[in-house]
């Protein structure tokens, strides 16, 4: 493969959401010998400890990565969207061959995937994709430092007030809260009766408000959040 791999992750941070199928993209991917693939809801890009032969990248839809106990409990389900690099962690590890988490689509995906050695190839003669590539394994041990925030704190309460506080860090308020209620539910592992019971309590406590079926933080309410996350943070 003789393609700029630097290039084509360059092309889907900037102007993948214009078109999937632009030329100039279609053209970069040919000339890297990739294609795009497509996933269903619910298919799995890659399993744990599958073994890593690929990185992928997530060009649209969006993808929960999940961990599991070792009896198999989910403990964590987090949802990513494009572009999202996948393997790269195992990638570049010295001794891992094999995934560390669930890749699961939570909508129809659309993603490429590059041949370990390919990718690693180019990282050794290409110092800005080098850098290109450490910014999102940074976002990656961001995340994971997150979601192990998450595994510390036992009570739900406390894990929704944290992950609803982050939804409005850089935010202009009032912040509608996107993440839907069956993702927030799974994220926080209870059932979505559970989440609905803890919404209400949040509401009558004025910490949260309601439009048209979303969750919506004021500033006032912000400021409520932020007290009660800095009592258990």
């Amino acid at each position: 493969m003789s393609g700029d791999l630097k290039k084509i992750v360059e092309y889907a941070e900037n102007f993948l959401e214009k078109s999937l199928e632009s030329k100039t993209f279609l053209d970069l991917l040919n000339q890297a010998g990739l294609k795009i693939e497509h996933a269903a809801k619910n298919d799995c890009l890659i399993y744990n400890d599958m073994p890593s032969k690929y990185v992928y990248i997530l060009l649209k839809g969006a993808c929960y990565s999940e961990k599991y106990s070792p009896s198999g409990k989910l403990l964590t389900a987090v949802a990513c969207k494009p572009i999202e690099i996948y393997g790269l962690f195992e990638a570049v590890h010295p001794t891992l061959n094999k995934h560390t988490a669930t890749i699961r689509c939570a909508s129809d995906c659309s993603y490429i995937r590059i041949p370990i050695q390919t990718y690693l190839d180019q990282l050794s003669r290409d110092p800005e994709f080098g850098v290109l590539s450490l910014k999102h394994l940074s976002l990656l041990v961001e995340r994971i430092l997150n979601e192990n925030e998450y595994l510390l704190l036992n009570n739900t309460k406390d894990r929704l007030l944290l992950h609803l506080f982050r939804c409005c860090e850089n935010q202009k308020f009032p912040v509608i809260v996107k993440t839907t209620k069956e993702e927030l539910a799974q994220l926080l592992n209870i059932s979505l009766r559970t989440l609905y019971r803890h919404l209400d309590c949040l509401y009558e406590e004025g910490l949260i408000a309601t439009e048209h079926g979303k969750i919506v933080i004021y500033e006032s309410h912000y400021q409520k959040i932020k007290e009660a996350v800095l009592t258990f943070v």
